[in-house]
């Protein structure tokens, strides 16, 4: 009777631990196939990125990321440098 009780207890944790293991493959698989999505959309984004630099290049004339740099050089320039500056 022992006997069938222990292997009994051995084929629940055998079973177990293959229910763990399966659910880990599976959780692993879909993280897997989340980060692939997630890369071809990040690619996606950067070519769309990529066009509207390009046009906006074409149409201004101008390079847009210059733009930005000198509009954050303006910014910075223009901001208060003392907190006495910053009260008033």
């Amino acid at each position: 009777m022992r006997a069938v009780i222990g292997l009994a207890l051995v084929a629940i944790i055998a079973v177990a631990i293959i229910a763990v293991a399966y659910v880990a493959v599976v959780w692993i698989q879909s993280r897997v196939k989340d980060a692939r999505a997630n890369q071809r959309e990040l690619a996606q984004h950067r070519e769309f990125v990529a066009e509207l630099h390009q046009m906006a290049r074409e149409q201004l004339g101008v390079d847009p990321t210059a733009q930005l740099l000198d509009l954050k050089i303006r910014k910075f320039h223009t901001r208060p440098s003392t907190r006495k500056d910053i009260r008033s």
